[in-house]
């Protein structure tokens, strides 16, 4: 009865049926093939997909008013059945390798299939309630159904991925799920990138977006969490190995991945919010350094000279504000360039020296000579450091303080 229903809907026969019963017996054929071993499973999934072209010559030959919109409504769930198939060949997969800790490569193709079908149907359900919104005489009835059915199947796609998080390849998925969303909506990649716990993905998605705040908010809450799961992992690690203290529990080829945002959108975040954003790498680069010291691991070290650039950048828009302001404001660079030498105790000739030009550059002479003075012993001197300044803005050499005798 099954196979009748089946042969007789997806070639357009008996559209006068119960389209209930026919949903039906899709979804029981479907949970029974897919704990099944008899039905290939490649010519099970393209008769499924088959369906949907069956359907929607169906829709363009119906004359009934009354049959058009059924088929219509069933077509909303032409991949349900293959989703519930796909499900119960992954439950079965599951079931019979239980014992074992192997990633099949099988149930990894299934996962990233289903994924797919997840983000199908979220896309036709988004643009159903976007294109809803625009139509003149709206019926708010239709609209809350399409919210409810994007929120139940969003909510589902949660449960898929945090249920098979192990089965799934971080950069596939990942690049499955920025393709089909792009920067439209992030709910999706948001899901993704919690069950993986890393958010470098949706941070790059906020700022190509233009919402630096969102972006440096999630970037400050990421780092902490980043830096605080590696300082236990890796003291758990240190304890557990005493034997030999070399052991590392990172691979020192490994990005850091806090580092790799810093570093790329330090000058973006400056320019926009630059309070907020010297907030936020103060507090990264001392999670940073307390990392490195407590651990004796330099893959966690964050420099600080690599910021250089955009502090250059930043203080040229600060000069050029300042300028026409009434009230001025604090140097954002200035203070994280003390923030590296006083608490930090970085002794790079490149932060003081330009630390140094900062301080020149001040109507207020204090803070150079107290500068001075309380670092009367000069550091190593750098070959490359004497015409720093004028390197990076362009202008004429600036004397390099450092270099000289205090």
């Amino acid at each position: 009865e099954v196979g009748d229903y089946w042969y007789n809907f997806a070639h357009g026969k008996d559209l006068n049926r119960n389209l209930v019963e026919v949903k039906e017996a899709y979804i029981k054929a479907a949970r029974c093939w897919g704990y099944s071993r008899f039905k290939s499973f490649e010519n099970t999934t393209l008769d499924f997909l088959a369906i949907r072209d069956h359907i929607r010559n169906a829709m363009h030959s119906a004359h009934n008013s009354n049959v058009n919109n059924q088929i219509g409504d069933s077509s909303i769930n032409e991949l349900d059945a293959l989703m519930v198939y796909l499900m119960s060949k992954l439950e079965w997969y599951n079931k019979t390798n239980a014992s074992t800790n192997s990633k099949p490569t099988q149930k990894v193709l299934l996962c990233t299939f289903i994924t797919e079908l997840f983000l199908h149907h979220l896309n036709r359900l988004w643009q159903s309630h976007d294109s809803s919104t625009h139509v003149q005489n709206l019926n708010l009835n239709n609209l809350n159904i399409h919210k409810e059915r994007y929120s139940r199947v969003l909510m589902e796609f949660k449960s898929f991925l945090e249920t098979n998080r192990e089965s799934l390849d971080w950069k596939i998925t990942l690049d499955l799920i920025s393709s089909m969303c792009g920067t439209v909506r992030i709910e999706e990649l948001y899901s993704f990138c919690k069950t993986f716990e890393n958010y470098v993905p949706v941070i790059e998605v906020l700022i190509e977006r233009q919402e630096y705040k969102p972006a440096l908010n999630l970037l400050s809450e990421y780092s902490e969490f980043y830096y605080k799961k590696h300082f236990t992992t890796s003291n758990t690690k240190k304890n557990d190995n005493n034997s030999n203290s070399k052991t590392s529990h990172f691979n020192n080829e490994e990005e850091n991945e806090i580092g790799v945002i810093v570093y790329k959108y330090s000058a973006l975040l400056m320019e926009h919010i630059p309070h907020e954003t010297i907030e936020v790498f103060i507090k990264i680069f001392r999670f940073s350094h307390k990392l490195v010291v407590n651990l004796n691991n330099s893959h966690f070290k964050l420099n600080p000279k690599k910021l250089i650039p955009s502090l250059v950048r930043y203080h040229h828009i600060y000069h050029s504000s300042q300028s026409n302001a009434s009230i001025q404001s604090k140097n954002e660079a200035i203070k994280f360039l003390e923030f590296c030498v006083k608490e930090l105790q970085n002794k790079d000739p490149v932060i003081h020296n330009y630390l140094l030009s900062l301080y020149v550059s001040l109507p207020d002479d204090s803070h150079l000579i107290a500068f001075i003075n309380n670092n009367s012993t000069p550091a190593p001197l750098s070959s490359s450091s004497s015409s720093f300044s004028g390197r990076q803005t362009g202008l004429p050499p600036t004397p390099n303080f450092y270099d000289m005798q205090y």
